[in-house]
């Protein structure tokens, strides 16, 4: 689901070339558009093939670290409230087989998950 992918973005564990190839399941590290390194970063904020993709992402995000830059990768995959942004893109690239549910950056406390003692 949707929290799945965005740990597999955070970790750079993802089905990106650069990660693949580490394991030799690409033959390249590199993205077939732009010939730089597959990274999320380079996915997120730079492949030229998803420029349309992204614009739209900007523009949603440009609320979402008021006083920050909201453009860089750290606030777009730590901040929650870039999150429903973010997997709107990833769905609009079709990068990936995804068929997720846009999380809720809010959701109401009855669905917010408890801290259990240990």
């Amino acid at each position: 689901g949707a929290c799945s992918i965005l740990v597999q973005l955070r970790t750079g564990h993802i089905a990106l070339n650069f990660y693949l190839h580490r394991f030799a399941r690409h033959n390249t590290p590199l993205c077939p558009t732009c010939e730089e390194p597959e990274t999320v970063e380079h996915f997120i904020l730079d492949c030229a093939r998803y420029r349309r993709e992204r614009s739209t992402l900007m523009n949603k995000l440009a609320t979402t670290n008021p006083g920050g830059d909201p453009f860089n990768i750290t606030n777009i995959l730590s901040n929650p409230e870039a999150h429903k942004p973010l997997i709107k893109f990833l769905t609009a690239t079709e990068r990936f087989p995804l068929n997720l549910p846009i999380p809720d950056p809010n959701p109401p406390a009855s669905r917010r998950p408890t801290s259990r003692p240990l």
